[in-house]
């Protein structure tokens, strides 16, 4: 990280009334998504979310707490894309998770099952 200096002075009449190291503003980051919310059949599978950082060095890692949820990061050409992957419904009820990529929440809604194989 740069250090600069800055040099507070009075009334612009050169009384410098001390000088102190500061830290160069990072950038702020802002992690835009398409699409918010991804509706999913209920035997599961994969879909794209694209990822727009509001500037070159943004940071961010997807992540998810629920088991039936996967989430990577990955390029396609020059674009970079978040793949969420998700397992099968187990039972007859909806179910509902998110994925977090940055601090922006993208929400999976999965459909239930019409029926259970036996």
């Amino acid at each position: 990280m740069k250090q600069v200096t800055a040099i507070v002075s009075l009334l612009a009449i050169g009384l410098v009334l001390w000088e102190a190291p500061c830290r160069a503003q990072e950038p702020i980051c802002i992690i835009t998504v398409d699409p918010r919310i991804i509706y999913m059949e209920a035997e599961g599978g994969k879909e794209e979310v694209t990822v727009t950082p509001s500037a070159p060095g943004c940071a961010f890692a997807p992540r998810t707490a629920y088991d039936w949820i996967k989430a990577s990061l990955s390029e396609d050409s020059g674009r970079r894309v978040v793949v969420i992957e998700v397992a099968p419904a187990p039972n007859l009820a909806q179910r509902v998770g998110s994925v977090m990529i940055g601090t922006t929440q993208v929400e999976v809604v999965q459909k239930a099952r019409d029926h259970l194989s036996w």
